[in-house]
């Protein structure tokens, strides 16, 4: 079980400058009790009376990591002083610089010696307490080319890679035992490792860009202690270079092979001492004063202020111009499509130009926003926008035919009973005229039966198979010369 970092004992190996100077301090603020571990004694004594001076219980311990015997002793102080041990942090390390050819068999092997026995030999030593404990924490701090690999880093790499692959072969043994096995990967950091490594060519190596601060990964290993996690990744740049090995491992060890003139630091010639076989009173301090990236953009920003600030004006005044005729051409492309109906009014489609030609419909623009993008697909929302418009048009269709049905029978109430009257008496005026020309028609006939009568009376009439009458016959309704037809009057007759 892990115990909270106010109630956790820390033992930090590499205390005296870089990461773990800065890591001791985080897991001090947090009220851990500390123990510091380094070669120079005095740099930790500092260290111990500053944490001491805020308040916090720091303890150091004069070690050489690569010494099992100083190793033992360093163990046996933190279980005396403290009685038990929370978190074990290998942070120790140092580096050989050079061509492969070029690095004397002593120096790569003393390099290893640092990097991944001293580490290996700390958790042999450090594992019986933490089974006799139940639980514990180790904190292994590898890098970045452990799984990338660099050039003209050989024996670092080499060492990185082998520690990596101890942390997650131990980390499998010792799954279910309550004791953790986390590892911190970070990329290039400002720390006076570069400082104290040692260099083939007559010049110091120094980081590439993107360069992070120690806090950052002093804050992952806190995190570690508190939460273990099998491996954390320190700053996206190591992340993303990780990525890029997975899937385009090629290019990115090409890429990480021409960074090599970048890794030589030209302002600073040989000799200088550095700290592969014993301590050095260069990089004292936690920054290695090579400045993160985000800290050398700000100085370019500084450094080029008026520039930058006529660039930021001409931006702003091409960008007020831009949106300027961005809100004309759409106001003018708002009433393009403005239609003046009878009894509707005004109906405004919004204008919209599309590649297919379509109906402006198909595209239903909002007005109240000018900035909408310009081409816009025919979507639920714009299908919904045109049908509520043809009901809008509907509705004053609708609306307009009964207005002019109330407005026609509104006109015609005041004529329509004279009209009715009219109607009647060209009715009546007809049905009499009929009637006396039944009338007329009735006595004609009869006079001319009995014409024939009195001519011959037991003659029967012939009819042509025709039904006309023969020469010299009339049909009933037929009148002769010198006769009047029903309704036909002579000049100086009257009708009775």
């Amino acid at each position: 079980m892990v115990r909270p970092l106010d109630q956790q004992v820390v033992v930090i190996t590499g205390a005296s400058s870089g990461i773990g100077k800065q890591t001791a301090r985080r897991f001090a603020q947090a009220g851990a009790r500390v123990v510091l571990a380094a070669r120079r004694g005095e740099l930790l004594e500092e260290l111990a009376e500053e944490l001491e001076g805020e308040g916090h219980v720091a303890f150091p311990v004069v070690t050489d990591v690569t010494d099992p015997l100083q190793l033992e002793r360093l163990i046996e102080a933190a279980i005396d002083r403290f009685e038990f041990i929370d978190t074990w942090v290998n942070n120790a390390g140092a580096a050989v610089f050079g061509h492969f050819e070029q690095i004397p068999s002593e120096d790569f092997s003393r390099e290893l010696e640092v990097i991944l026995m001293s580490q290996i030999n700390a958790i042999r030593q450090v594992l019986p307490v933490f089974r006799r404990q139940g639980c514990g924490t180790f904190v292994n701090i590898g890098s970045l080319f452990g799984r990338i690999p660099v050039p003209l880093f050989t024996p670092y790499v080499t060492a990185e890679f082998g520690l990596i692959g101890f942390t997650e072969s131990l980390r499998q043994e010792l799954e279910g035992s309550g004791i953790e096995v986390c590892l911190v990967v970070p990329a290039w950091v400002d720390t006076p490792f570069f400082d104290h490594a040692r260099g083939a060519f007559g010049l110091k190596p120094k980081p590439a860009d993107p360069v992070y601060d120690p806090d950052t990964v002093a804050q992952a290993i806190l995190r570690c202690a508190a939460h273990p996690r099998r491996r954390v990744v320190v700053g996206w740049a190591a992340r993303s270079m990780e990525l890029a090995e997975r899937l385009l491992p090629g290019f990115t060890r090409r890429r990480m092979a021409s960074i090599s003139p970048d890794l030589l630091d030209t302002r600073t010639p040989q000799p200088y001492v550095d700290a592969l076989y014993s301590p050095t009173e260069q990089g004292r301090e936690v920054r290695g004063g090579w400045g993160t990236t985000r800290e050398r953009l700000w100085l370019l920003v500084r450094q080029n202020a008026p520039l930058l600030r006529a660039g930021v004006a001409a931006l702003l005044i091409g960008g007020a111009t831009a949106l300027a005729l961005k809100l004309r051409r759409n106001a003018q492309r708002r009433h393009a499509h403005t239609f003046h109906l009878p009894h509707l009014g005004t109906v405004r489609i919004p204008h919209r130009r599309h590649a297919h030609g379509a109906h402006p419909l198909t595209h239903f623009k909002d007005a109240r926003n000018p900035l909408q993008a310009r081409k816009r697909s025919w979507t639920s929302s714009g299908r919904s926008k045109g049908r509520a418009l043809l009901k809008r048009i509907a509705r004053r269709l609708v609306m307009a035919q009964m207005m002019n049905v109330l407005r026609s029978a509104l006109w015609e109430n005041g004529t329509a009973g004279a009209r009715r009257a009219s109607l009647d008496q060209r009715i009546r005026e007809g049905a009499k005229r009929l009637a006396r020309g039944a009338e007329a028609g009735s006595v004609n006939a009869r006079s001319v039966h009995a014409a024939g009568q009195r001519a011959d009376p037991g003659a029967p009439r012939e009819v042509s198979p025709q039904g006309e009458s023969r020469p010299g016959e009339s049909r009933p309704g037929e009148s002769r010369p010198g006769e009047s037809r029903p309704g036909e009057s002579r000049p100086g007759a009257t009708h009775p």
